[in-house]
């Protein structure tokens, strides 16, 4: 159950729903959850508020259990892991007057709900952060499942809350290059991939900020890719995406693989990653070489030159016979 669980958590990373499907009459499970991610920072002593709406856009009620469980992120993507066990979190509750943690609600088909969730931070915590999501364990409700009429479905669905605790708000993280790959040598109409993972050395989760740029054997900067601008968790490694522009929304930027790929490549091409927090005074560089030679042409004429070579041989042998 726990590797189902943690299977599913890296897909819904990234998306703020999930859809189901029962078997029989046309039952269809649909719940969303948005906002789909939540980022906190607030000093000891403070309260804050939070609203989720969550919306059951199929057409079965759904019994839903609202819990608080851990996340951590994987030790060499940095995508969140969800951990089931519900580990105790007493800083965080629901204000729903009519809804608890850990007690089940009924979400009619079709309807839309609020979670108002409250976290109070007690004056003497110490400045770390909470990983923590907003987990809700769904199914069709008792009524429909003593109908007969269709498969027991469950569904997980969840918000990663992101809580930083800090008495002075000031961002601590500390963003440092752990590894910048790419090929040593690549073929001259071959592509160019690149690889930058980060780790954050500091005691707080921030978003990465930076680049990474191509540059020719002349020293003209051929590409560049702007780096997503994603989050890190303390004391974890993130592998970095580049961004583009989302084509429908001008404002948003989407995730993109860090490859340059031109008609050629010839001779040699510096690589440099430079990546920090946002108004870091000096950000982390690294510097990599690549050579590309004309592998794939070289082979060719050899290739030919082989075939004329082994051809003349037998052509001769023929002569003489």
């Amino acid at each position: 159950m726990l590797m189902k669980l943690i299977v599913f958590f890296i897909l819904l990373a990234t998306t703020p729903a999930i859809h189901t499907f029962a078997q029989g009459n046309d039952n269809r499970t649909s719940i969303s959850i948005t906002p789909p991610l939540s980022e906190i920072i607030m000093q000891p002593g403070k309260s804050v508020t939070q609203a989720f709406t969550i919306a059951n856009d199929g057409t079965v009620d759904l019994e839903v259990i609202p819990t608080i469980v851990d996340f951590s992120p994987d030790d060499t993507t940095g995508a969140p892991i969800v951990f089931e066990k519900n580990e105790n979190f007493p800083y965080a509750q629901l204000q729903n007057l009519d809804k608890k943690l850990g007690k089940p609600f009924l979400l009619p088909a079709g309807s839309r709900e609020q979670l108002v969730l409250r976290i109070t931070i007690p004056t003497k915590e110490p400045d770390r952060d909470y990983y923590k999501t907003l987990l809700l364990k769904t199914s069709p409700s008792r009524l429909v499942q003593t109908s007969g009429t269709q498969t027991v479905s469950q569904a997980y669905i969840g918000v990663h809350i992101l809580l930083s605790v800090s008495g002075n708000g000031e961002d601590q993280a500390k963003l440092m290059i752990e590894k910048l790959t790419a090929p040593r040598i690549v073929d001259m109409f071959s592509s160019l991939p690149v690889s930058l993972i980060v780790k954050n050395h500091g005691t707080n989760y921030t978003k990465v900020h930076g680049q990474v740029s191509i540059a020719s054997t002349l020293g003209k900067v051929v590409k560049i890719f702007p780096l997503l601008p994603e989050n890190i968790l303390a004391g974890s490694i993130r592998k970095l995406q580049a961004s583009i522009q989302d084509p429908d929304d001008t404002k948003s930027a989407i995730a993109t693989s860090m490859e340059y790929r031109p008609l050629f490549l010839l001779g040699q091409y510096t690589i440099l990653a430079t990546v920090g927090r946002e108004n870091q005074e000096t950000p982390d560089e690294k510097i990599i070489k690549v050579f590309a030679l004309p592998i794939s042409p070289v082979i060719v004429i050899f290739s030919i030159w082989l075939a004329i070579k082994i051809a003349n041989h037998f052509r001769r042998e023929h002569k003489e016979t």
